[in-house]
């Protein structure tokens, strides 16, 4: 059975609309802790990403008071659906510089697939791989047993 984006995509994600000015998204990014703001219009559809380079562009331009999220986000955003095959989405992760994807399910954005993410698919994958040639009784290291653990905000 293929492994789908849905198995291991994470949705912890910070969703914002167009109309936000740049100075509260500043704060949402840093309160947030988080790289990358999504867009999205009523519906949850995708609209464009604000990256936190984007932010501190705005910043060191002093422009974050005048400016909403609209006039700084780009629009050209990576996207995968939900349904995708991991397998298929590797090589966005090995072949380009992202460090995150959005996935989206029927249009509307649902969560992100992180580099982290691949990274611990591909070390699961070798695992089983070895473990079937091997036929041995060892079990996984740790770090394959474990889900990245969300922030918890207080």
């Amino acid at each position: 059975m293929q492994n789908m984006v849905q198995d291991i995509l994470n949705t912890d994600i910070l969703k914002i609309t167009s109309n936000v000015s740049v100075e509260f998204a500043v704060s949402l990014a840093l309160y947030r802790q988080v790289e990358n703001l999504y867009v999205v219009n009523e519906q949850q559809h995708l609209l464009g990403i604000v990256p936190a380079f984007s932010l501190v562009k705005s910043l060191v331009n002093a422009e974050s008071d005048s400016l909403s999220v609209e006039q700084i986000m780009s629009r050209h955003v990576v996207s995968c659906d939900a349904s995708a095959g991991i397998a298929e989405i590797v090589p966005l992760f090995r072949e380009a510089c992202h460090e995150s994807i959005a996935v989206v399910h029927q249009g509307k954005l649902i969560g992100q697939l992180c580099r982290h993410d691949i990274l611990q698919w591909l070390a699961q994958q070798a695992y089983q791989k070895n473990e079937q040639e091997e036929k041995t009784e060892i079990t996984p290291p740790q770090f394959l047993k474990t889900r990245r653990r969300q922030r918890v905000l207080s």
